[in-house]
């Protein structure tokens, strides 16, 4: 059975993965919607924990984001922004993969 998201979800390839800075430390981020993102995280954070951190673009810039986690399963977390980030920015990260890449994974 295929999911069915409201938003689209951009797949970061291993090499090439924002970083959301959490505590000073640096963490790979795995997808990126409007909506959320999932990230490698050693910690265990609780479910509904609020988490403020700035998501680092590699040099396409960066922006605050905040949210609450969602769910975590092993290193992975999701978090659910309080507030959708623009269209403009997973856009131009789509257009980066795009050009990058050849394609995007949704």
């Amino acid at each position: 059975m295929q999911e069915k998201r409201k938003y689209t979800r951009l797949k970061y390839p291993r090499g090439d993965r924002p970083d959301i800075m959490i505590k000073g430390r640096a963490y790979k981020v795995v997808d990126l919607s409007q909506e959320g993102l999932k990230f490698n995280y050693p910690g265990k954070p609780r479910k509904g924990e609020v988490l403020e951190a700035p998501l680092i673009l590699g040099d396409r810039g960066q922006i605050k984001v905040k949210g609450k986690v969602v769910r975590s399963v092993g290193d992975l977390v999701m978090i659910q922004f309080d507030k959708l980030i623009d269209k403009k920015i997973l856009a131009k990260e789509a257009d980066y993969l795009l050009r990058r890449y050849g394609s995007i994974a949704i």
